[in-house]
């Protein structure tokens, strides 16, 4: 029987995006799994959807929250591999 466990962490985020990367371990070993990072935008539903910026409570959190997983190891050495290109022109 395996232990399993599943480390999910914010890497970053924009005013609109977010960068998620998790690992998926072994818990018995500490042998890595699988990983998987993601990138998703916020958008709000409507006729048409539309890509909006995040609310500003909500900005408020993912800063917690980047803060705290940056204090984070990981298990795998190289970490994430996206990342969030900064100098964006508008569309």
């Amino acid at each position: 029987e395996t232990d399993l466990l599943i480390r999910c962490r914010l890497v970053d985020f924009d005013d609109k995006r977010a960068h998620v990367y998790a690992e998926m371990i072994d818990g018995k070993n500490e042998k890595l799994l699988a990983t998987i990072e993601r990138t998703s935008i916020n958008v709000l539903r409507g006729r048409p959807n539309k890509v909006v910026p995040y609310p500003d409570p909500v900005q408020s959190k993912l800063t917690a929250v980047k803060q705290l997983h940056a204090a984070t190891t990981y298990l795998e050495q190289r970490g994430p591999l996206l990342k969030l290109k900064q100098d964006r022109s508008p569309a």
